[in-house]
């Protein structure tokens, strides 16, 4: 039988930081200047209101990212649409960047993972207390994952695991 290491699950938790923008930038919509309020105060005033105003944009410019890799990651488990591969996990590495924050990267056939975490995730089916969802090199592997092209020339493109599972 085969044993779930990842199921993509969305976490409303994750996305908690990326209302923390909207939410100043509401704020600073809704204060208001001191009736009388001399040159100084109107200036700040002014500045306070155009920093909330740039802080939605940039909260609704990072939200919108984020649901829409969600988006992408739940259509291809629903639609069985992920690209596959399926091999032996090579060039394993599990490490503890400091405070709590790991990093987990390998490769199958080749294709290369990479998965960040702060703590323990709560998308563990199966918890393993020395490395992330994966044991390590040699461990036979089904990947479903999505491919995202870097715009950026420096940057490797990125491959998100959608559904992971250990073969016997």
């Amino acid at each position: 039988m085969d044993n779930v290491l990842y199921e993509y699950q969305f976490q409303i938790l994750d996305y908690l930081p990326y209302f923390i923008p909207l939410a100043i930038g509401i704020v600073a919509l809704f204060v208001r200047k001191p009736r009388g309020a001399k040159t100084g105060i109107r200036i700040m005033y002014l500045v306070f209101r155009v920093v909330g105003i740039a802080a939605i944009i940039i909260g609704i410019i990072v939200l919108s990212n984020a649901f829409h890799v969600h988006h992408d990651m739940k259509n291809a488990l629903e639609n069985d649409t992920a690209l596959v591969v399926q091999g032996e996990i090579e060039n394993y590495r599990f490490e503890e960047v400091g405070n709590g924050y790991y990093t987990e990267s390998f490769e199958v056939n080749g294709i290369k993972f990479s998965n960040d975490f702060y703590d323990l995730p709560d998308e563990y089916v199966e918890e393993n207390s020395t490395n992330g969802y994966f044991s390590g090199n040699g461990q036979k592997v089904l990947i479903k994952y999505i491919h995202y092209d870097s715009d950026n020339p420096d940057e490797e493109d990125t491959n998100n695991i959608v559904y992971a599972v250990q073969l016997e």
